[in-house]
């Protein structure tokens, strides 16, 4: 204990030197911050002087920009002489020459009159007389202007010598002015000069006098703390080395302290470590004592409960008595005679005899067993052999029946080839295979109404697009409309610009939310040929090999057939769409050359003299044709990068090529929505309503004219543009949504608006490709380039950025890759302006309110309307009816009802709720009434002549 306490007394100790070396620690630590104080102020003091010294040198700038403005003023008065110097020249300048003039007036007109009197003898003779007195009146009028002009002559002598006096007054008072200034100007400067070097000198050596008080003042406080300093440093150096060895006392005595701690701690240790040996053992002993009282606890209550109520001295005397008893009884047991066991034993030694001869019996029949046990192991064993070579046996088998099937597929393969040929109809009909099949059963359904407001029909695409998550701006939405709708003079519609833009999902979601039959056909790069595209015929399986656009292609010409016997989902009386998506990965003219030609000369044909594509489908097999309907639009998108093919001036020709902008705000998508049900299919009579095969415009030749200019301008690059570009160009004004929706009376400016913004669409999209290759200098710019630009800017067409983006990034070559006008913010609101304009006054032409009938009478015509409508159907009822009931012959003019009474009705029905009209249905209407009424679809022609015959 003794130890411990002196321990704790030099720990204390050492941590009061401690506390005391870092009291002296901070003292040192504040005198030196004191002293790098006190630097700090000297420093702040030389910087306060050098400022001083740069207010001083700014002063002397000030000064010598004064005196540069007197000189410039003197400057500007030299200035202002010479300028009136010079307007007194001008004037004097200008009187002599108007005297000159007068005076070569006066010597013509001297020199002129007796030449016009000798013509005037020479050529009129006869007129001398009569004129004699007209030219005396002149002559007295000259006489008259020469003294007027003599007068004119003296003011004109009396302004000179007015001007001399004044010009001499002038110049003697302009001196005068002058040498007046310049002595103001002397004496100000001398005064100034004098004033200024007083005040900077005194400035100047007050300020030296206070920088050398200063400089001497802070060179005896630098020499001062310098002392302090170096004395300080002194001082903290000899109490660093007695710290030192304080640390190394201290260090020496705590490693002391340690060691004999541990020493202690590891006696201590083994001495606590044999205490608890001891008390484990002391534990293991009681443990067992207790366990063994446990024991014997339980033997006790166990004895216990056996004996019941006796107590342990009744049960002892009870178990000596029995001892001695069993005792006893063992006793006369071995003093007992033995005859009982002898028999017992006789007895015995039979049984035993007879159990060896039963075990004799058993080995031996053992024997036996076992050796029949053997031959059953080599039997089992001699089965699982053959077991295993039927297995090997049976895959060998199934192994030459694989082959064998292999070999006769082959065979069939190989069998058309020398067998009879297939049919042509079965080879056509893996041609109309259907794209888009029914649905569980019946075809898909068709709007009910053939007249649909086409801005609304546009409105409600953008909307549902929106809703899906993706925008389109409606001048795009709108513009890719128009192309399609000018599919007769440009057939391909081009969507190009920024990649994933929207480009492919623009046409999926135009048709899907449109009510379009839509598919996409992805381009591959090694497409060199039409069959690339539609397919080919197979000549080894003897059938064509079709692809799904001629699939496509074959149903959209077929119509809509839906008994039971021949069921075909036809396409031909509704819109479909082909989407040939990166059309440019391989060159479109290898595989869409065919298509383009077709397509243009199907321009002004009948339905019955369209062109069509021929699909061989074998030798000495007549080639099938499939029609280029006008209800089928082709669509493509294209990049622009290194695995690309350029478009050339053939496809840009027959396509409107729609740029994407480059998007100024990013869109988020923080919901990827799940596509909705697809609009009812449209009608192709619905589309063709839309369409105008005419041009009604008025004012054509203001864009005419622009396109000529731009057509001469590119003639001196050795370029042009074609008949069919403004053909293109009128009609897609024509059929423009804006330019349909507006009444050109009624809205002549807003009218004007959306053909200027349709003709802006139409030079992006069909003249400034035929720009591409241009060069961007030289003769091409300045000849082609420069004056297209100009003719831009003066017409107002707002594509002046694009433009020039397009001279800027064509390496040397005029390349129009950008869509930056449909970023304009004004614009695009006067846009949308205008779309709800058209819109108004659409809605207003479908629901009209200005009509003199009242809504009254509206409520009243519809009723009478369908009354008149159940009218005439009830008495196609009861006309049926006495058909039926009358037993007559039906005579050549009539023809018996086809259906029931019942079904007949449900006919009638479906008809009037689907706002349908009984004369006038087709027959494919009638068979799909028919399959909707689950009636006999065979009888659909014998109900379309009935329906027609009774008109």
């Amino acid at each position: 204990m003794s130890k411990n306490t002196e321990n704790t007394l030099d720990l204390k100790q050492i941590n009061k030197q401690q506390q005391q070396l870092k009291t002296q620690m901070e003292q040192l630590n504040k005198q030196q911050l004191k002293q790098d104080d006190e630097a700090f102020e000297l420093k702040q003091k030389a910087e306060q002087l050098v400022r001083d010294q740069k207010e001083l040198e700014q002063s002397k700038q000030l000064l010598k920009k004064e005196k540069q403005w007197m000189q410039e003023q003197q400057e500007k008065l030299d200035k202002d002489y010479l300028v009136i110097q010079n307007r007194q020249n001008k004037k004097e300048e200008q009187l002599i020459s108007q005297q000159k003039k007068l005076e070569v007036r006066a010597l013509e007109i001297e020199n002129g009159l007796p030449e016009l009197a000798k013509q005037h003898v020479a050529e009129q003779v006869v007129l001398i007389e009569k004129r004699k007195e007209a030219l005396k009146a002149e002559h007295n009028q000259l006489l008259v202007q020469q003294e007027a002009f003599a007068n004119k002559q003296n003011d004109l002598a009396a302004w000179e010598e007015q001007l001399t006096q004044l010009k001499q007054q002038a110049d003697s008072d302009f001196a005068a002015q002058r040498s007046e200034l310049n002595q103001e100007l002397a004496t100000l400067r001398a005064e100034q000069l004098a004033r200024l070097n007083l005040k900077m000198d005194q400035e100047e050596q007050q300020a030296r006098k206070k920088i050398e008080q200063s400089l001497l003042q802070q060179k005896v406080d630098l020499a001062q703390n310098q002392d302090e300093l170096k004395q300080a440093q002194g001082k903290l150096a000899a109490e660093k080395l007695e710290l030192q060895k304080v640390e190394a006392s201290l260090k020496q005595q705590q490693n002391d302290l340690e060691r004999t701690v541990s020493q202690r701690m590891v006696e201590e240790r083994n001495l606590l470590e044999g205490k608890i040996d001891n008390l484990e053992k002391q534990n293991e002993l009681l443990l067992a004592q207790v366990k063994q009282a446990d024991f014997s606890v339980k033997l006790y209550e166990s004895l216990q409960r056996e004996l019941g109520e006796q107590s342990p001295e009744e049960v002892i005397r009870l178990l000596t008595a029995r001892t001695e008893e069993i005792n006893r009884l063992q006793e006369e047991l071995f003093s007992r005679p033995s005859e009982e066991i002898q028999s017992y034993y006789d007895e015995a030694k039979k049984q035993v005899e007879e159990l060896k001869l039963r075990n004799e019996q058993l080995n031996n029949k053992l024997a036996t067993l076992q050796d029949e046990a053997d031959g059953v192991d080599q039997i089992e064993y001699e089965l699982n052999r053959e077991k295993r070579s039927h297995e090997s046996l049976q895959i060998r088998y199934d192994a030459i029946g694989a082959d064998n099937n292999q070999l006769r597929e082959e065979l069939k393969r190989l069998n058309p080839a020398y067998e009879e040929q297939q049919t042509r109809d079965q080879r056509i009909a893996g041609v109309k295979r259907e794209v888009i099949p029914f649905v569980n059963h019946k075809p898909l359904l068709r709007k009910q109404s053939d007249v649909i407001n086409e801005l609304s029909w546009l409105q409600q695409i953008q909307k549902d697009t929106a809703n899906y998550g993706l925008y389109f701006s409606e001048r795009i939405l709108f513009a890719f409309h128009t192309a399609l709708k000018t599919a007769e003079w440009s057939p391909l519609a081009v969507l190009a610009g920024v990649s994933g833009t929207g480009k492919s999902q623009l046409p999926k979601l135009y048709s899907h939310f449109g009510g379009i039959n839509f598919l996409n056909v992805p381009v591959q790069p090694n497409w060199d040929s039409q069959e690339s595209m539609l397919g080919y015929f197979n000549s080894i399986d003897n059938c064509f090999e079709a692809q799904p656009m001629l699939n496509f292609l074959a149903q959209s010409c077929e119509p809509l057939v839906c008994n039971d016997d021949e069921r075909y989902h036809g396409l031909n009386d509704t819109v479909s769409m082909v989407l040939l998506d990166e059309m440019n990965l391989a060159h479109v003219e290898l595989y869409f050359a065919d298509f383009l030609s077709k397509l243009e000369d199907r321009r002004g044909s009948s339905k019955n003299k369209l062109p069509s594509i021929s699909i061989k489908l074998g030798a000495n097999i007549a080639p099938y044709e499939i029609p280029l309907g006008r209800n089928v639009l082709f669509a493509g998108t294209m990049n622009q990068d290194e695995t690309t093919k350029s478009l050339s001036d053939k496809v840009i020709d027959r396509g409107t090529s729609i740029f994407f902008p480059r998007p100024t705000k990013l869109h988020e998508r923080k919901k990827l929505n799940v596509l909705s049900k697809p609009a009812e299919l449209l009608k192709m009579k619905s589309w063709s309503n839309w369409i105008k095969l005419e041009s009604n415009l008025a004012n054509t030749s203001y864009y005419k004219q622009i396109i000529e200019a731009i057509n001469n301008h590119l003639g001196f690059v050795g370029k042009a543009l074609g008949h069919r570009v403004w053909q293109s160009i009128e009609y897609y004004m024509v059929n423009h949504p804006l330019v349909c929706g507006l009444d050109s009376e009624q809205y002549p400016d807003e009218y004007k608006e959306a053909l200027d913004l349709a003709f802006e669409d139409q030079i992006v999209q069909k003249v400034m490709p035929k720009l591409r290759g241009i060069e961007t200098r030289g003769y091409g710019k300045t000849e082609c380039l420069d004056k297209i630009r100009a003719l831009l800017d003066e017409k107002k067409i707002n594509l002046l950025t694009d433009f020039d983006h397009a001279c800027r990034v064509g390496h040397g070559q005029f390349m129009w890759a950008s869509a930056e006008y449909l970023n304009d913010e004004n614009t695009n609101k006067r846009y949308q302006e205008l779309v709800e304009l058209a819109m108004k006054q659409s809605s207003k032409i479908d629901n009209p309110e200005n009509k003199t009938v009242s809504d009254n009478d509206t409520q009243t015509a519809n009723q009478s309307k369908s009354f008149s409508v159940k009218n005439t159907l009830n008495s196609m009822f009861n006309h049926a009816m006495k058909k039926t009931e009358s037993t007559d012959d039906v005579s050549d003019d009539n023809q018996a009802m086809p259906l029931t009474v019942k079904e007949f009705k449900c006919l009638s029905q479906y008809v009037y709720e689907n706002k349908l009209e009984m004369n006038n249905l087709s027959i494919s209407e009638v068979r799909t009434a028919l399959e909707y009424l689950k009636c006999d679809v065979k009888k659909t022609k014998q109900v379309f002549d009935y329906l027609k015959l009774q008109g």
